[in-house]
């Protein structure tokens, strides 16, 4: 993932900038009213929502937390590269 493109700072997604789609799929509107109502628990639009499962599955939960807590830890002060201590 190391030659991934970035969006602006290239912190703003650890997979890189959003660049690409996925084909308009049909769908029955049991399904996505569900899929709303999940998205919408979680505070998210379906958009979003659809994003951050796909990449779960894709990617695996775990390494998916891995790169969001490292992102998390930078912003606080407490990644690597900052050496891990209060500044």
């Amino acid at each position: 993932m190391g030659d991934t493109a970035t969006a602006r700072t290239g912190r703003s997604n650890p997979f890189g900038k959003l660049d690409d789609e996925i084909q308009k799929f049909r769908i029955d509107s049991l399904t996505k009213a569900g899929a709303a109502r999940l998205a919408t628990e979680e505070d998210m639009t379906l958009h979003e929502w659809l994003r951050e499962l796909i990449r779960i599955r894709v990617h695996s939960r775990e390494t998916v937390k891995k790169l969001l807590a490292d992102r998390i830890d930078g912003v606080a002060g407490m990644g690597n590269e900052s050496g891990g201590g209060k500044g």
